[in-house]
């Protein structure tokens, strides 16, 4: 009897999932004193109070090899969870006045998107790359200083020691699988993560005799209050090598869309956000930033060839910054160069690069 030889084909296998992020939150209660001090040789950046609720990261798909392999596509990144601290005491974060490195902030709010996961390689033949796993959103996240009965007190020192930061990020897309053999495609990149909503608000008891809320921050490049709603990045198409066998076609993977940023609203009533340094830092920064389009992936072919085809991968738009209010019945004093009292910024991401 015959037997044959068959060459079967080797696809690759998809990632896996990343998960959503929970529920946090935190309330340091009326009295409560939470004091952190940072060492000498420490690694920043570090909290004194942190809630964080961010989706885990897509796994990376499969590399396929054969005659006509297809990669695995990259998993989908979870979403975040929602976020809020509440302080009703006093925090005092010491950091460290090394140049170059983050101390960090007194409170940490963060609700994230997980990363997608990268698309699988198809090695050799007629093949297609797997595809970049879609990001995850960033999730609401919410901070509140004070109340009208109880006053909050935020001091920081050292350099890039934020009072607060309060942060939705979306999680970048995966990019594509890369293309190898003499008619192949790249993966395309998925598209990022949009960012979500944020809310902060500073109260102070009507009665003056009880204190009044305040955020100190007297390190350098150190803001009160930062608080950013930032779309994540599409994800690279992935590049081609063809190799050339007579003829060749080579094709880049399209990039992904960038997300775009969510809500951010500071509402601050009475009470004092002071930066104190001559070296940089704002008091109030309020941003919500479009993800950057992802890049098409560049086409290549090698060898001598009677028919050689190669075409890049487009580049893909960049997401787009959402509103951004802030409403202030607060003294903010700043100090030094490029020092902003009050900065509120809505910017959209930059498009992609277009593969060669």
């Amino acid at each position: 009897a015959s037997q044959y030889l068959r060459v079967l084909d080797a696809n690759g296998g998809n990632g896996g999932n990343g998960g959503n992020g929970g529920t946090t939150s935190v309330v340091l209660a009326t009295g409560g004193v939470v004091t952190i001090n940072l060492f000498p040789g420490t690694t920043g950046p570090l909290s004194a109070i942190a809630a964080t609720a961010n989706g885990g990261n897509g796994g990376n798909g499969g590399v396929a090899s054969g005659s006509n392999p297809e990669g695995g596509n990259g998993g989908t990144g979870g979403n975040g969870g929602t976020a809020g601290v509440g302080i009703l005491g006093t925090v005092t974060f010491n950091g460290l006045n090394v140049v170059g490195q983050s101390s960090g902030q007194a409170i940490l709010v963060q609700a994230n998107g997980g990363g997608g996961g990268k698309g699988g390689d198809a090695n050799s033949g007629i093949g297609q790359a797997g595809g970049g796993g879609f990001a995850g959103a960033g999730a609401g996240v919410n901070l509140t200083l004070g109340s009208t009965a109880v006053p909050a007190t935020i001091r920081t020192s050292g350099n890039f020691a934020h009072g607060a930061l309060v942060q939705s990020v979306g999680g970048g897309g995966g990019d594509g699988g890369v293309g190898a053999g003499f008619f192949t495609e790249g993966g395309a990149g998925a598209a990022g993560g949009n960012g979500g909503p944020v809310e902060v608000h500073a109260l102070s008891p009507s009665v003056t005799t009880t204190g009044s809320t305040s955020v100190i921050a007297t390190g350098s490049n150190s803001n009160t209050l930062l608080a950013q709603s930032i779309g994540g990045g599409g994800g690279s198409g992935g590049d081609t090598n063809s190799v050339a066998i007579g003829f060749s076609v080579a094709i880049g993977g399209n990039g992904g869309l960038g997300g775009n940023g969510g809500t951010v609203r500071v509402n601050l009533g009475q009470g004092i956000f002071a930066s104190t340094s001559r070296l940089g830092g704002s008091g109030i920064l309020a941003q919500s930033i479009g993800g950057s389009g992802g890049s098409g992936g560049s086409a290549t072919s090698v060898g001598s060839s009677i028919f050689a085809m190669t075409i890049g991968g487009d580049g893909n738009a960049g997401g787009s910054g959402g509103p951004v209010s802030v409403t202030n019945d607060a003294l903010i004093t700043t100090w030094g160069d490029h020092a902003a009292g009050v900065q509120v910024q809505s910017i959209g991401g930059g498009g992609g690069k277009g593969g060669a």
